[in-house]
């Protein structure tokens, strides 16, 4: 199996020589049951509606709606307690969206045409099954059985019905399901330790970002003043609290982008969403594009480089420096432009965006109950305190290392965090494929 990760530490090397026997899940399953055998029920029956979206990927429902039978039983899929639902378009089946359907109202539920179901015949455990449609084998197969067009394939019905799988007695069954929850337990605890560095880590970045954008470089003691601010009591005596709308280049406005960008075009003018605010995103050939006839009506956010992208909605607060091979390009109307002044260095003004003073300011000001915002004017009229010239070139440099030494070790530690969700989709291929023999595993004492 290509890129299969090594899960010895995860497993008691029990694997099995022999290949069992396989059945094909139409005898294991009914796929796509019909909704006909809701014909009887009051059509102002409360049933759960799931959107796609809100289908996870570890085999849970994040939320449901609740709505009248009348209301979704036609043009939606149905299924009810205890089933499975899958994604069957692209790319929402790679990305593992589906659940096992519990807690349904009525123990009835409807979602999007773009799911198969798959409801376990008798004998046959639910949760194993399951993890038999997460298995390596299957999601391959699946990816390579796929029909339509680019960007809409899905995964036909007759794939599911004549995909073969292993069919252990029930007993079996539930030993590998305990088998696999004992060594995923062990995963899960060490990927939750990883995460934990990661949040530790951010926490110090911006601790670190904030300490030298409020107080400078300097070792010893500096002289320090008064100011009148909500969000500074002290502030170096030579700096000054300037609002940003004062620290922009005068010819430009801080503004936001376009509007309706369009459809993704092959060939055309780069721009920057709100998705897009970190480094590592802003590679001219994976950002999204529009024409020049689009971008030509806001020439105002034309970027040039040096320039600054504020996050203004979504992840309010993300912000990014615009590099030389993105000169011309623009936004959308999530993000903002910020062009500094000649006497504002704009690596200092990018960590002063993101110290926690600032992020303070603005999150007093976002709203919004489902993506959250910042409008402008108060983008524009957040407080910074500001240094010397020379003194901004200084603390950036300094913030720059901090800020690199302390990404390598967050890559670093996501890399591990890779591993480990590999471990598991390994973990859990070889055991809903019969390739760990179980005979002298018991399950721990709880």
């Amino acid at each position: 199996m290509d890129g299969q990760a090594n899960i010895t530490e995860f497993t008691d090397g029990t694997e099995k020589a022999n290949e069992p026997e396989t059945v094909r899940l139409k005898h294991l399953a009914r796929i796509n049951p019909t909704k006909s055998e809701l014909s009887d029920l009051d059509p102002k029956t409360d049933v759960s509606f799931v959107p796609l979206e809100d289908f996870g990927t570890d085999g849970e429902i994040i939320d449901t709606e609740t709505r009248p039978l009348e209301e979704v039983y036609d043009g939606y899929t149905y299924f009810r307690e205890g089933d499975i639902a899958i994604a069957k378009i692209t790319p929402s089946f790679e990305n593992g969206k589906g659940a096992i359907c519990r807690g349904l109202e009525n123990g009835i539920g409807f979602g999007t045409t773009e799911l198969h179901i798959l409801r376990p015949r008798k004998g046959v455990n639910t949760e194993f099954l399951w993890y038999v449609l997460r298995s390596k084998p299957f999601m391959d197969e699946a990816e390579t059985a796929m029909r339509g067009v680019a960007g809409q394939q899905r995964v036909p019905t007759e794939f599911i019905e004549n995909y073969e799988i292993i069919n252990p007695p029930l007993e079996e069954q539930r030993k590998y399901i305990q088998y696999i929850r004992d060594r995923e337990a062990q995963i899960n605890r060490l990927y939750d330790k990883k995460e934990k560095i990661v949040e530790l880590l951010e926490t110090k970045r911006i601790a670190e970002i904030t300490r030298l954008v409020t107080s400078g470089t300097s070792d010893q003691d500096q002289e320090l003043k008064d100011v009148e601010s909500k969000w500074f009591d002290r502030i170096p005596v030579d700096w000054e609290l300037q609002r940003l709308n004062y620290l922009k280049d005068p010819s430009t406005t801080i503004c936001y982008g376009i509007v309706l960008p369009g459809p993704n075009q092959e060939e055309g003018v780069p721009i920057i969403k709100g998705g897009d605010c970190h480094p590592e995103a802003l590679d001219p050939d994976t950002l999204s594009k529009t024409t020049p006839e689009i971008a030509s009506d806001y020439d105002r956010s034309n970027l040039d480089p040096g320039d600054l992208v504020y996050e203004i909605r979504g992840s309010v607060g993300r912000v990014v420096k615009v590099p030389p091979e993105l000169d011309g390009a623009n936004l959308t109307q999530d993000t903002a432009r910020i062009s500094p002044r000649e006497d504002v260095d704009s690596d200092w003004l990018k960590y002063a965006l993101k110290s926690e003073p600032f992020r303070q300011q603005m999150d007093l000001h976002t709203h919004g109950a489902t993506i959250q915002g910042v409008n402008l004017e108060d983008l524009r009229n957040g407080v910074l305190p500001v240094p010397p010239y020379e003194e901004q070139k200084q603390i950036s440099q300094v913030a720059t290392q901090i800020d690199n030494r302390i990404q390598e070790l967050t890559e670093k530690i996501n890399q591990e965090k890779q591993l480990l969700s590999e471990k598991k989709k390994a973990l859990i291929t070889k055991a809903a494929t019969g390739q760990i023999d179980l005979t002298e595993w018991n399950p721990p004492d709880n």
